[in-house]
This record gives structure tokens, C-alpha cells and sequence, in this order.
């Protein structure tokens, strides 16, 4: 399983002197943190951010007496910032449960201007916008929210099936329009390659099992760039959530 999540992202300084900053700052076995750069070109800079952080634990020896041992532990970032028609995007792969060390780290770099967002989609058409480029899906999962329920009030759902749910689902919905997709799983229908499944969260992440993801991302990687383009063209406050 892969898992990537993109962030809108905002380096206020030019793509080498970004990359000089971070070798700067290369991680070693003395070094509590720092970065190891697997690749610099002229639009990317692709490695990991590592965090030493060891944690402690006490217990008592066969003879009662408590000792404490010191057990080393690594959180790693794998990361790929690129420039797309002149704006950042970060990319983040197996995607850690807090990048917050990583992006006060980017931050104390390059100063004030930096800023990082996530990335909100509207999964309704961005299903659309990936069946019409690379063919038809089969959703067997979806968490939905905004459901009108009986006109008094607004309900969250998590539909799962063995077949394509979305009949079933718009015709038990009393309004088709209003409701919205916080994730969804799919399948590709008859597709000899792409064997496996995917599943997409409104905030961009995306999880990736059970076929090959080059392969995989080498097709959907345009559909999602083509839809954060025009995301990026009429992106208003309301869509772009700050990480701090």
C-alpha cells in the first residue's frame, strides 16, 4: 500500500537556493534531524526530512530495582516539492500522522512568505474528471456528508458494497445535488493493468493498493494536475485551509 497527499505550498525563493538550504542542513549520525536529498533538477527537489526522537522506558529488573532504557526511534518525511506553471506543490508519500516538524523546519529556511495549505477537492467531480480520462470506475466505498434528511436536517453516511454503490445511493438521497463525498474507494472496470484499487479523501490524499503505482500515478497524475489548475484559477479563502 502507497499512500501521497499534496499541499499548496508557498517558497518565497528560487528552486536552487531552496535546495542549497536544505543540504545545508544534512542529516547525520550526530545530528538530531535533518535532510537526506535523493534528487535536485530545475522544478524538483525530492528526498526525506528525519527526526531522531527516541522515547524512554522504565521497568523493574528481576531484583526489583527500576532502571530506565533509552529506545532510538525515526520519524521520516518522504517528500517532493516541484514547481507546476510557476507555483510550488508538495508532495508527501506514506504520509506520517504530523509533518509539523518538517514544515517548521521549511519555514525557518526561507522565512516570511512561506506558507503551506491543503489541498480541498470536490469529489463528486473529480469522479467524473477521472472516469472520463481513464476510464470506468467501480465504487464499493463512500463517506458522504450534507445529506438533507427529510428537510430538517443534514446527516453523514458511509455507504460499502461489493458492487458499484452510486445507484443505490442516489436513489434513497432526497436531494442528489447537495450532498458531498469526504472519501471514496474504487476499482477500475475490465482493466487488465490497473487490477487494484485506490482511494481518494477530499483532502487530496490518496491511498494506492494492490496494483502498480507508477503505473497507476503516471495516468492519474494528470487528471489530478489538470483539476488543481483550475482549483488554483478560482481558489478562494474558503478552499484553502492553512496548516500551522
Amino acid at each position: 500500500m502507497t499512500t501521497i497527499k499534496w499541499f499548496n505550498i508557498n517558497i518565497p525563493i528560487d528552486i536552487k537556493e531552496f535546495s542549497q538550504k536544505l543540504k545545508s542542513a544534512n542529516f547525520t549520525k550526530e545530528a538530531e534531524e535533518g535532510f537526506l536529498l535523493k534528487n535536485v533538477t530545475s522544478n524538483e527537489v525530492v528526498g526525506r526530512y528525519i527526526e531522531y526522537k527516541p522515547f524512554t522506558k522504565e521497568f523493574k529488573n528481576p531484583f526489583g530495582v527500576s532502571e530506565t532504557i533509552t529506545i532510538p526511534d525515526f520519524a521520516v518525511v518522504e517528500f517532493k516539492f516541484t514547481i507546476q506553471d510557476g507555483r510550488w506543490l508538495l508532495e508527501v508519500y506514506n504520509t506520517p500522522r504530523s509533518i509539523k516538524s518538517f514544515t517548521n523546519k521549511i519555514s525557518e529556511f526561507v522565512g516570511f512568505g512561506f506558507y503551506i495549505a491543503e489541498i480541498k477537492l470536490d469529489l463528486k467531480n473529480y469522479i467524473d474528471e477521472i472516469e472520463s480520462h481513464l476510464g470506468k470506475l467501480v465504487i464499493k466505498k463512500m463517506e458522504l456528508y450534507n445529506i438533507n434528511i427529510e428537510n430538517t436536517a443534514l446527516g453523514q453516511m458511509l455507504i460499502k458494497g461489493e458492487k458499484d454503490i452510486r445507484k443505490s445511493l442516489e436513489s434513497h438521497l432526497i436531494s442528489q445535488t447537495h450532498y458531498k463525498i469526504s472519501s471514496f474507494k474504487a476499482f477500475f472496470y475490465q482493466n487488465d493493468i490497473l487490477t487494484g484499487g485506490f482511494e481518494v479523501k477530499e483532502n487530496s490524499r490518496l491511498e494506492i493498493f494492490d496494483m502498480p503505482v507508477q503505473v497507476f500515478l503516471q495516468q492519474y497524475n494528470t487528471v489530478f494536475m489538470s483539476v488543481l489548475k483550475n482549483l488554483r484559477n478560482t481558489l478562494l479563502f474558503s478552499n484553502l485551509i492553512l496548516i500551522v
